[in-house]
This record gives C-alpha cells, sequence and structure tokens, in this order.
C-alpha cells in the first residue's frame, strides 16, 4: 500500500541522485529513476497528488505520471486533483462530469490502469457494459494484478459469461491486499465463488 511511496522506499528502490540550484549547498531536490530509465524529480506535493490522492500505490506509475505532467507542461497536483475528483465523481453518480475528466485525462495518460479502470466503472454504472468490459480487459492488460479491475470485470460479465467471472473473481482474490477497505469486496467476492462453483455442478 502507502508504504511503497514513502521516502525510505523510493530512496531505496528508486533513487538516483541529489540536486540543486547553482551554488546551494543544501541540494533539496530528489531524482528517481522512472520506467523508461530517465531520471524524474518527485516533490511531495507531485507524490501525493498522483498517488494516494488517486488511490495509486505504485510508485513506478507515479514517476510515470509525473513524467508526463513534466512533458506535456502539466501542473502534477491540478493533474492528480482532477483525477481525484472525477473519481469521487462516480462514487456520487455524477456521470457525465467525471466520464469527460477521465477521457481527458486518458489523452494524456492513457496507459495509466487505474484510470482506465475507474473510466470503465463510468461506462458500467452508465448502462454501457460491453465498453466497461473492454475497460477493464485493458487495465488488466496494463496491470495484470490489478485486483481491482478483475473484480470489476468479475460483476460485468458473471450474468453472461459466469465461468470467466468465476476466474476473475478468483483472480481478485489472488491479488487483493487484505486492507479494511477491500473487506466488503472480499467479502462479496468470496460468496459468488462459491455460488458460481455451486452452480457448475
Amino acid at each position: 500500500g502507502a508504504d511503497a511511496l514513502s521516502g525510505e522506499s523510493l530512496t531505496e528502490t528508486s533513487f538516483s541522485r541529489r540536486h540543486g540550484c547553482a551554488s546551494c549547498s543544501i541540494r533539496c531536490e530528489r531524482l528517481f529513476a522512472s520506467p523508461s530509465g530517465e531520471e524524474q524529480r518527485l516533490e511531495y506535493e507531485t507524490l501525493f497528488a498522483l498517488g494516494p490522492l488517486c488511490g495509486i500505490s505504485d510508485p513506478r506509475v507515479v514517476l510515470a505520471a509525473a513524467r508526463l505532467c513534466d512533458r506535456y507542461g502539466l501542473d502534477a497536483i491540478s493533474t492528480g486533483g482532477t483525477i481525484a475528483w472525477a473519481t469521487e465523481s462516480v462514487e456520487k453518480g455524477l456521470l457525465p462530469e467525471a466520464k469527460t475528466a477521465i477521457e481527458t485525462s486518458l489523452k494524456i495518460r492513457p496507459a495509466i490502469p487505474e484510470v482506465v479502470n475507474h473510466l470503465g466503472k463510468i461506462y458500467g454504472m452508465a448502462g454501457d457494459n460491453a465498453k466497461a468490459v473492454e475497460l477493464f480487459h485493458k487495465a488488466i492488460g496494463l496491470k495484470p494484478n490489478y485486483a481491482l479491475a478483475h473484480f470489476n470485470l468479475a460483476e460485468a460479465i458473471e450474468a453472461v459469461q459466469p465461468r470467466r467471472a468465476l476466474t476473475a473473481y478468483e483472480n481478485y482474490l489472488a491479488f487483493v491486499e487484505l486492507t479494511p477497505g477491500e473487506r466488503e469486496r472480499i467479502a462479496k467476492a468470496k460468496d459468488r465463488v462459491q455460488a458460481l462453483r455451486k452452480s457448475e455442478k
């Protein structure tokens, strides 16, 4: 979870070097190795906005997102805030606004599985199940151990493809981290696995 984004963990796994302004002895800026191999600066605000605020705990995703923000001249705090707002909009039923915001962010960051998954949820809630399933598959393709995308896929296909749904629920249970926020979903997945296994007999 969040421990992977701590200063200690990032220093251990991705730290490249310190950097500072000309003639400055403090050199407060830290540079980390991004997934592309290039060095990426990462401040607290960027880390927070593109990571925990968006429900993302993978440092590689945060570093890649920060790299894209720098490349396209985007303010990382605003970008993270927009994605987080869109996610909360889904939860509160503000579908058109959320869909527009997430589709806009996907044009900038097309390979972020969490964003793809959120958009799939929006399409599912709007009644476009086929598009939702397509997006859940895409999110899983980008991040095969993405537990939540497996769960969402299982829910989306259970009525028409129960065997594939069973596999998706089992994948979710194999990948999910036991956190308080997941307990209700874990219980539901276990119930659905039991029910689907019984229906096969």
